[in-house]
């Protein structure tokens, strides 16, 4: 399926149910990188900060947070119809905890995880919500309860190649929210999760 194809049926599915400019504009990222035309990238983020509403924090603001009590809340694997065994394999062997681990000291807030510990103790892959069309599918986790503070953690391959572990191009997203609104976001593109993982630890790290 090409990438061109996913982000129209993509962006149609999410702009007639709620703006969600964030994600698209990490699928573009992705296509933008096999076009050649990395430019598109800025111009969606541009879209994404005068269209979405939000404000991203720095430090000072996340000092004068009140409530720093946050929530794991969803886990999207977007790849080839892999089935749900396979994507809940994939979100059981990615750092989660080491990520959210960093993050705590970065922002000086606590990140509850346990309704996505018990998913993955129970290994019920039924949960995991599939969705999708062609060859593109998206697995997503979600936590059962509405919350305030929430951290969001999103992965998307490209579709050209069969597996992620030989060179596939890909793409992450990590979205810190406060009421419901963007307010870190964390992306990324790479040629492997080994070399998204280490990145966006190091990003996190960074004082």
């Amino acid at each position: 399926m090409s990438i061109k194809i996913f982000i129209i049926n993509y962006c149609c599915k999410y702009i007639t149910t709620v703006i969600d400019i964030a994600r698209i504009e990490l699928i573009i990222q992705v296509w933008s990188i096999k076009m050649n035309k990395r430019h598109c990238s800025i111009i969606v983020l541009c879209a994404a900060v005068l269209l979405s509403g939000c404000t991203m924090w720095n430090s000072r603001d996340w000092n004068r947070l009140n409530d720093k009590q946050f929530y794991f809340t969803k886990f999207v694997y977007v790849h080839r119809g892999l089935g749900k065994k396979k994507a809940m394999a994939f979100m059981d062997e990615f750092p989660v905890r080491k990520v959210l681990d960093l993050l705590e000291k970065r922002r000086g807030i606590e990140i509850d995880t346990a309704q996505y510990d018990a998913f993955l103790e129970a290994k019920d892959y039924e949960v995991i919500d599939e969705t999708g069309f062609f060859q593109g599918n998206t697995y997503t986790w979600k936590d059962t309860l509405k919350r305030v503070n929430s951290v969001e953690f999103s992965i998307m391959y490209d579709f050209d190649v069969d597996e992620y572990q030989h060179g596939t191009e890909c793409g992450i997203e990590l979205l810190v929210k406060t009421g419901w609104r963007n307010r870190d976001v964390y992306t990324g593109l790479y040629n492997s999760v080994d070399e998204a993982v280490k990145d966006l630890l190091e990003r996190l790290s960074r004082k």
